[in-house]
């Protein structure tokens, strides 16, 4: 309201949006923003990620392709995006170069990407690592693995892969809500 033309109001609004789950409302606000601004590498970024994590890859890999030419600085944990698409079409080594390229290993999402790629691989050593890791930092995560990447809006097939992936580098995941 106070600055109509420009993205950043739009971005506040997409966050928020996503965060009450409302992501039709997010994709709208984001695109407005873009719509003014269309350049704007961290509104090209934050769309493009959550687009893919609903698994809508044709629209959401050319954001963050766009958003890393024009930052290639951008935060590495965008790279989750071009992730869930490769695992999502079974190219698993291409998903664990992305999941490798994410320069946060104390963040979960990071550890997972890493695991369930892993795992894909039958590089169970690895996984097992990378599950260690996981629970370090957020112990007991199986029992609420489901329930977190729903509440992240990820789209329900993407959340059974995942999960699948978890379950297979180790991770006790209750079957009941997958």
């Amino acid at each position: 309201t106070l600055s109509p033309d420009t993205p950043l109001g739009y971005q506040a609004l997409h966050l928020v949006f996503w965060l009450r789950r409302d992501v039709e409302q997010s994709f709208a606000a984001a695109r407005a923003g873009l719509a003014r601004d269309p350049g704007n590498p961290e509104l090209l970024a934050d769309l493009g990620g959550r687009l893919c994590l609903r698994g809508e890859f044709a629209e959401g890999l050319p954001l963050l392709t766009e958003a890393f030419s024009r930052n290639p600085g951008q935060s590495t944990f965008y790279r989750l995006g071009f992730f869930v698409a490769d695992y999502m079409d079974g190219r698993y080594q291409d998903a664990l170069d992305e999941a490798l390229k994410i320069d946060l290993p104390d963040n979960r999402f990071t550890q997972i990407a890493r695991a369930t790629a892993y795992a894909q691989l039958g590089r169970s050593e690895e996984a097992a690592a990378a599950i260690r890791l996981l629970l370090k930092a957020d112990p007991g995560y199986g029992d609420r693995a489901v329930a977190d990447l729903q509440a992240r809006n990820v789209a329900p097939e993407i959340i059974r892969a995942l999960v699948e992936g978890l379950r297979k580098a180790g991770l006790g995941v209750p079957k009941a809500g997958t």
